[in-house]
C-alpha cells in the first residue's frame, strides 16, 4: 500500500508523518488549527491552497524546473526563459531568509514584470505553456512573499532535505514492513532532525 511522507519544518524543528491521503484531511489529523499564524512555503500542490495560513510563498525552485521543461519543449520561444530570468533575478536579490529585506519598491517591480509575462497570450504554443501560465496566474500573489516578509525563503529546499533520508531508506529496503514501523521511523526522524537543528546530540535526544 502506498502512503505519502509529509514534512512540516522550520529552522527550529521538523515534524514528519505518513498518511495514505495527500489531501487536507491528512494535514488536519496533525494540525487541526491549520497555520493561521504561519507562512507556508510549498510547491503548487492543491492541498496547500486549502490550508488556513497567514500567507504563502510558492517554491521558486519548483517553478524554475517547470520552466526548464518548457525551454526544452520549444527552444524557439522565449517566454519560459524570460520568466526564469525574472525568478533568478528575484532570488539573487534575497537568496535566503537570513538576508535583509530589500526596499518595498523592489518587490513591486518584480510583481509588475511577472504580471506582464502572465498576461501574454501563449495559445500559439504547445498546450503545456498555457497550462503553466494559468497555474502561475493562480499563485501570482505568492511569488515574491520572500521579498516582503522576514524569515521566508524563496524555496522549500529545507523540506526537501528533511525527507531525503526517507527516500534513501526506500531505495535500500524498498518499503516499510508495517504501518507502525513507518510511524515510529517518522517520529524518530522528527526527533533527530529537530535535535540537529538546535545543536543538540541526536543520540541523547533519542535517549531522552
Amino acid at each position: 500500500e502506498n502512503s505519502w511522507a509529509w514534512v512540516f519544518q522550520n529552522e527550529g524543528g521538523t515534524y514528519v508523518f505518513f498518511d495514505r491521503s495527500r489531501g487536507i484531511k491528512a494535514v488536519e489529523k496533525h494540525f487541526p488549527q491549520h497555520f493561521s499564524d504561519s507562512i507556508i512555503v510549498s510547491d503548487r500542490h492543491s492541498t496547500y491552497s486549502t490550508m488556513e495560513t497567514g500567507g504563502r510563498q510558492v517554491c521558486l525552485a519548483h517553478l524554475l524546473r517547470n520552466l526548464e521543461y518548457l525551454n526544452q519543449l520549444d527552444e524557439g520561444q522565449s517566454w519560459s526563459r524570460d520568466f526564469q530570468q525574472l525568478l533568478r533575478e528575484a532570488i539573487k536579490t534575497r537568496p535566503s531568509c537570513r538576508e535583509p529585506l530589500p526596499d518595498a519598491h523592489v518587490a513591486e517591480k518584480f510583481r509588475q514584470r511577472a504580471e506582464k509575462l502572465i498576461d501574454i497570450d501563449l495559445s500559439m504554443l504547445d498546450g503545456e505553456f498555457e497550462k503553466l501560465r494559468h497555474g502561475i496566474a493562480k499563485v501570482k500573489d505568492y511569488l515574491f512573499t520572500f521579498l516582503r516578509v522576514n524569515d521566508v525563503p524563496p524555496d522549500n529546499n529545507a523540506s526537501e532535505r528533511a525527507v531525503r533520508i526517507i527516500k534513501v531508506k526506500q531505495k535500500v529496503s524498498g518499503c516499510f514492513r508495517t504501518v507502525l514501523g513507518a510511524d515510529n521511523y517518522a517520529r524518530l526522524h522528527s526527533i533527530m532532525d529537530t535535535a540537529h537543528k538546535n545543536g543538540q546530540s541526536q543520540y541523547h535526544a533519542l535517549l531522552a
